[in-house]
């Protein structure tokens, strides 16, 4: 039970609720690795120290607890800086090609004004055209030293890291689905100067909503982490136009999704219009159910296919639950495949 105390601590302070004195004292007694294993499975710890940091209360964690959360943010700055270093060189080398390089998620964010250190980054993903892409992927390799280090995926090529940088991810498309926004979001870009070269990240209005298709679409396993609903909170901007989100999401398949989520990011970023007033029991009843049980394994593997299964069932959305039990069923063939053939 340590995880859901932890939970319900940490999502209700990155929400400016009031927090009881049971609340503190039951979180806070809790082991150390529950707590690095909440904040690794939630992907918000370096958002948690900073609203710790904003109270009293970071004197009530442990040492050992503060030095993690230290560490975490001392981390997302020194990748901030790292990341500003890759950009200009991924830059300059496709402008010597004439290749138009579109900058997305937390990387985006950095070059749009986002202070390092209020948020952990740990890959670079550019959105480039498919008859590009294969070419900035070589010339990375070719020039920079970088190589292969994970398989590709329908949107994007295989990533590409090398020793003391971060992860690089050259995409041609935002999600392994063809979408609308593919081509939308290379509309109203701006440009960005970075060491003599020019770069793009997406209008903030598109910006939002690739944040909402990798929340809901590429994590569709994981929905609802409080690192996503922070994310969508932060990118719905006054820059935002809200009347092209209320028509992405009211046409979108996953609509009961992007409504929960934005929903659950009202509490956060009040300009963000409140669509389900039960958005936060979704959030919780999600969450709380695979943290119960992915907390109980001590392995590292089991307890990551645990969070995710066991989301998917406590969403309870038929479409999710059978692609879900689809994979299952393909890995489970693969798994037997195999072991027939060794």
């Amino acid at each position: 039970m340590h995880s859901l105390a932890i939970y319900d601590l940490v999502s209700d302070m990155l929400r400016k609720r009031q927090i009881s004195a049971l609340q503190r004292r039951t979180a806070f007694a809790a082991p150390v690795d529950a707590w690095m294993r909440l904040l690794t499975f939630e992907g918000c710890a370096v958002q948690f120290e900073r609203a710790l940091q904003a109270t009293v209360l970071m004197r009530e964690a442990s040492p050992t607890l503060r030095r993690h959360l230290r560490d975490a943010t001392g981390a997302s700055l020194r990748h901030a800086v790292i990341a500003h270093e890759q950009l200009a060189a991924i830059g300059a080398l496709a402008a010597r090609q004439g290749i138009r390089v579109l900058v997305l998620k937390g990387a985006a964010r950095l070059l749009g004004g986002a202070l390092g250190g209020t948020r952990s980054i740990a890959d670079i993903d550019v959105l480039v055209s498919p008859n590009d892409a294969q070419c900035l992927h070589r010339l990375l390799q070719t020039e920079h030293g970088h190589a292969a280090c994970g398989p590709a995926q329908a949107h994007h090529l295989a990533p590409l890291g090398r020793p003391g940088s971060l992860t690089i991810e050259i995409h041609s498309r935002l999600t392994a689905d063809a979408l609308p926004l593919d081509s939308a979001i290379w509309r109203d870009t701006t440009p960005v100067s970075l060491g003599g070269a020019t770069l793009e990240i997406p209008s903030a209005t598109n910006l939002l909503l690739h944040t909402l298709e990798h929340a809901i679409a590429l994590n569709w396993m994981t929905r609802y982490r409080l690192r996503d609903i922070l994310d969508v909170a932060a990118c719905f901007t006054s820059d935002v136009t809200s009347a092209v989100v209320n028509d992405y999401v009211c046409t979108h398949r996953q609509r009961a999704a992007l409504e929960t989520i934005l929903s659950a990011a009202h509490d956060i970023q009040a300009l963000i219009p409140l669509r389900r007033a039960n958005a936060w029991m979704t959030v919780r009843r999600v969450s709380r159910a695979r943290l119960a049980l992915a907390g109980r394994s001590t392995n590292r593997h089991v307890a990551e296919r645990l969070f995710r299964y066991v989301g998917v069932v406590a969403e309870s959305s038929p479409a999710t639950m059978a692609r879900a039990a689809f994979g299952a069923a393909r890995w489970l063939r693969s798994a037997s495949l195999a072991r027939v053939r060794g």
